[in-house]
Order: C-alpha cells, then structure tokens, then sequence
C-alpha cells in the first residue's frame, strides 16, 4: 500500500492485474504462523535496530502481473503450473510409486517405505531429463538415509592443518534400520579404501585413515575473496563457482553403500568434530590453511603531525618448526626499519609477535602496508580471520596481511572532547589517533559532569534513537553550548523519533541519503569558518570516501542553520542537509548526517580535516 501513497489511496486503486496471496499462514505441527516467523527473523538484524513483533492471523499481500497471463483461479498464484511427475517425460511410473509411499508411509516404522523408495530412485535413472534426475538423485538419497535412520559421517579431530601435515580420518557409517546393509568402499583424495563389509543394524561401525595434506590442495577460502575485486562486485572467473552459496569443502569422502541390493554412493563433506564440557559435541568445518599466517596489532596506521611509529606483526605458525623471514612492503614515499625480521616458532598454533618501525612522508599519503612471510621459495601473504556465531557454522577467512597507512598533516583547535557513545561506532578511537583527548561520558554523569573543561561534545551514531533518557539531561547540553561550547550530533533515524528532543532549534529528518561515495560534494558555504579554519576545505578533501555520503538527511531546518554542503546520487534532487551549522548563545550546534563513523575510521584525508573544523568552531579567533 505505501507504494500507492497509504492504505486510504490504495483501497480505491484498481486491482484487477493484482493477485491477492494471504501470508498469515498458520503452522499447527510448528505452533507458528508466516509473521511470526518474519518477526523472529527480522529481530535477528541487530546491528541496525530492527526488532520487530510478529502478528497472527490473516494478511493480503498483493502480487502485479507484469508478463504473461492471470491464473485462472485468483487464490492459487500456481495455478495452471504442473508441478508433478507428469511434466517430466518417462516420470509416471516415479510418480506411482511415490503416491504409494505418501500413501502408505508408517510414521512408527519410515524403514518400511525404503524398499519402495529405491525403486523410485532406480527408475529415476532412466529419464533423460539429467536436470531433474540430477536434483531429485540426491533428494531421494537423503529421504532413503532418513526413513533407515542412516547415520554417514566423515571428520577429523583437527579444525585447522596446513601443508605437509597429516591428519586421521573418522568415518562413521551405523544403520537403525533392519534393512540389510553394506559397505563396498570410500574414497577420499582419489584414494579408495576397500572394505566390503556387512553392517549390523544399530551397531556403530567406524574406521580409521590417515591422510596426507599435499601442497596442491587449495586453501579453504570463500571462494568469492580469491581474487582482487573493484568496489561493489566480487571478480570470480570459474562460473562454475558462481551459484555456489559457500566454496567446496577441503576434503569429501564418497562412500558406497549397498542397501538392500540397491547400490547408493554417498558423499560427505569431512568435517571436524569435538567435546566441549560447556557445549558438547561441536562440528565446524574442516579447513586447509597456510603455514604461517600474519595480524597486524591495527587496522589502520594514521600520522598526523609525527613522523614514526612502532607496528607489531604477529605471526601465527599452522605447523610445528615453523622457520621463515617476515618482511614488509610500503609505498615508495614511506620507509620501514628493519628490512626483515626471521622468525622461528617452534609449536603449531604459536602466535610470536615482532616490531618494526614505520616513518611516514611529509605531505597527505595514503597506501598499505603489506606483510609476506618467506619459507624457501614459498611466500605467503593472508590473514586468519575466524567468524564465530551460535547460529552460523564456524567461518575461516583469508585475506591480505595489510593494514591501511596513512598521512593526514592536520591543523586542529582545542583537542579536549567529551563523546557520548549512541549505537556504537570507533570515532573516539580515530579522534585520539590524530591527537585528541577524548573523554567517553555516561548520560548519568551529565547532571555532575563540568563540561566547560571539554572544547566540544560529540554526540555519537543514533543516540538519540538508542538511549532513552538522553534527551532528558539536553538542557545540560544546551547550556553547555550557550556558554561558549560547540556540540556536534551524528545522524539519527526519522522512525520513531520526536524531534523536538533533537536539537534546540528546530529541526526534521527525512529518509533520503546519498550512496554514492564518489557523488559531487558542493560547498555551499564557501566564506564560513568550518570550510576554512583551521584546515583550508577544497573539493579534493572529498576525495577517497569510502560506502556512502551521509544518511538520514535534514529536509527542514530553523533559519538560525546555515547549510555548508549539498549533494545528491545521480538522477536525484540536491539534498543541503548533511551538515548544518548554528550559533546557539555564545557557542555552536552542529547537526551532521555525513556517514563520518565510517570515514574517520577508514582514514579518509579529507573527512579528518573538516571534522577538525567542526570541532574547532569554539575555538578563539575563529568564529565568523
């Protein structure tokens, strides 16, 4: 309905190209219906806030035809649509048969339907159609493995291992089902282990291999991170890769099986598994890393006014007797000392940490530095990154040894800040790297606090959205700029928020942004002192910005502000709201809706130097 213009304008339009689907399905054997589940899943996105409830009972969503024909019956979007075996040739015989299982199926006793369901499965063999064969194969494997009760399992007792290493294989195959069972062979890394066997029913049957890491095994990586990519896109040149939702894993075992006369080859990926007292058993994937892999102690190296600094390497050893030399690559305006450092970790999972010095250029410089660890005639570049979540498996990331290096010359007024944290961002960090004192400050303390002491307050990403009683102690805030302070609010959503509590003079946000990080940025200001005190602002200093200008824009805004910028994505009207400068008594309200919690800490050059301003305008001598 919001597309109409509200639910009023939407009641009126014509519905007639539009199909009417009720999505408040109702789930008895789940005890849930379609939103509730919506619900749950939307409360899942915390990062930005938007927890939701479900609802419960009917609800129209509404589908337009924009090709072909309406189906005939309006309450069924599938109609005229065979979904059945009959629209595959040669598939009626699969479909008898599988109307027998569903007719016949024995809740108490799956196994039964087995011997029927490897009669689908052989005559599912002979269609032509490899496409649905291919996909129903499979479908009817793992049906088969669940009504026999069919345990298959293939894993190891080493998450991580590298080349040159060994490692020993668990497979487990055990059957709760009394159909008669065999186990022909398995085969992993082209190597076949015949055993030939007969199972007993509900027996745990398990071998024992142990397996050799060759140095042609690629290392375990999402496969869409292999390869340099521009901004926006992943580059990956084997389109047999591309529809994949995760890389392959490391190793699979395929294991052939001869149930009730039916040959069935399995396949599964081998995993690793272990004990925790806290968790119990724990499966996460099985990976393929290199040798040594590299951390630097920071994302990001940022010179202001000094010269030098100190960065720790660590190195990480995925194998014991790890020996090696570590060496560091900087643009040609910046140096590093020593030129390599050797390294010797005598244990696997050993982290040893080493320090060299970086010395920075005179003027604005930006680049990486990039570390290389050396074995022989074998080099490696990565850095281990293990993304840990209860809902999601283990994931293992490799990506360049670098962090980013920066040289930013900044001229800055009063550098003590007082900053009160909203949602969460690393602006404190970034200001205290260039040299500002920053003090992080509780809304409980602002009834105690002297905030005279501090020559500008920051107000951090959607605080005014995420804490609930701040708005209560802005009349401390307010007096803290009439007499002489400036304050600075990031961005806040419009959802939900009385903007009275916002600003001290009258302001109101919209939903509008600007994406694009490369769209024009006009200096509408060009005389006041934020665009020229105490840095000199240019179009270049937004150069080099990273994901997006600003969001969550200003649309209305009291006289008493004076719009410094304007921009807008391609095709758009020009929005003036993303930094708006106020006198307000003897000091200065700032409302900015530039994206700076994602600037600052990426060392973007230019968004350092006007910040710089902004928090300079109380400054003496440099007001307008």
């Amino acid at each position: 309905w919001w597309f109409y213009g509200g639910r009023e304008e939407f009641a009126k339009a014509d519905k007639s190209n539009l199909v009417s689907v009720d999505v408040g399905g109702f789930y008895p054997t789940l005890g849930i219906s379609n939103n509730e589940i919506s619900g749950l899943a939307r409360s899942k996105h915390r990062s930005q806030g938007f927890g939701s409830s479900g609802a419960r009972g009917s609800y129209q969503e509404y589908l337009e035809l924009v090709n072909g024909d309406l189906p005939a019956d309006r309450e069924n979007i599938f109609d005229g649509i065979n979904t059945s075996w009959t629209r595959v040739r040669g598939g009626e015989q699969i479909k008898a048969i599988m109307d027998k299982v569903m007719a016949d199926f024995d809740f108490t006793n799956p196994s039964a339907s087995v011997p029927d369901l490897l009669e689908a499965y052989s005559a599912l063999q002979s269609i032509e159609d490899t496409h649905w064969k291919n996909i129903k194969s499979k479908h009817l494997k793992e049906i088969i493995v669940q009504c026999m009760g069919l345990f298959i399992e293939a894993t190891t007792d080493q998450q991580q291992t590298t080349y040159g290493d060994t490692v020993e294989l668990q497979l487990e195959v055990t059957s709760r089902s009394e159909l008669p069972l065999e186990i022909i062979h398995f085969t992993i890394d082209d190597s076949l282990y015949a055993l030939g066997k007969s199972l007993e029913p509900f027996v745990e049957n398990k071998w024992f291999r142990t397996i050799p890491i060759q140095s042609d095994i690629e290392f375990s990586n999402p496969y869409w991170l292999n390869e340099e990519s521009p901004i926006g896109i992943y580059t990956v040149s084997d389109p047999a890769l591309r529809n994949k939702p995760q890389s392959d894993a490391a190793f699979s075992a395929d294991i052939l099986l001869n149930i009730d006369g039916t040959k069935l080859n399995f396949t599964r990926d081998v995993i690793y598994k272990t004990v925790e007292p806290d968790y119990g058993e724990i499966r996460e994937p099985f990976v393929v890393i290199p040798p040594a892999t590299m951390r630097f102690d920071k994302e990001m190296y940022l010179f202001s006014n000094e010269t030098e600094q100190s960065i720790d390497v660590s190195v990480r050893a995925t194998k014991d007797n790890l020996n090696g030399t570590l060496t560091l690559n900087v643009p040609d305006d910046w140096n590093v000392e020593p030129a390599s450092i050797e390294v010797n970790i005598p244990n696997k999972g050993m982290e040893k940490s080493f320090r060299f010095k970086l010395i920075s250029p005179d003027n604005i410089s930006e680049g990486q530095v990039n570390a290389k660890f050396t074995m022989g005639s074998e080099s490696y570049n990565k850095t281990l990154i293990n993304i840990r979540y209860d809902h999601i498996p283990l994931q293992t990331i490799l990506l360049p040894a670098s962090s980013k290096i920066v040289k930013v010359p900044l001229k800055k007024g009063g550098t003590q800040i007082a900053y009160i944290m909203g949602a969460g961002d690393k602006m404190p960090e970034s200001l205290q790297s260039v040299g500002y004192q920053v003090d992080l400050i509780e809304t409980k303390q602002l009834n105690a606090i002297d905030l005279s002491k501090y020559n500008a307050l920051v107000i951090g990403i959607r605080a005014y959205n995420t804490l609930d009683d701040l708005w209560l102690y802005n009349q401390n805030l307010y007096d803290y700029v009439q007499k002489g302070g400036t304050m600075v609010v990031q961005y806040n959503t419009s959802r939900r928020l009385n903007y009275e509590k916002l600003s001290p003079l009258p302001l109101k946000l919209s939903r509008k942004r600007v994406t694009d990080e490369f769209a024009e940025m006009r200096i509408l200001a060009k005389d006041h002192v934020v665009i020229n005190q105490p840095n000199k602002i240019s179009k270049q200093d937004f150069d080099g910005w990273v994901q997006e200008r600003g969001l969550y824009f200003p649309d209305e805004w009291d006289s008493a502000f004076t719009p410094i910028l304007s921009s807008n994505d391609k095709g758009e009207d020009p929005l003036d709201g993303s930094l708006l400068v106020a006198p307000y008594g003897e000091g200065y309200f700032v409302y900015t809706s530039i994206s700076w919690f994602r600037q600052l800490p990426a060392g973007v050059p230019g968004a350092y130097r006007l910040f710089a301003n902004i928090l300079a305008l109380s400054s003496p001598n440099d007001k307008p």
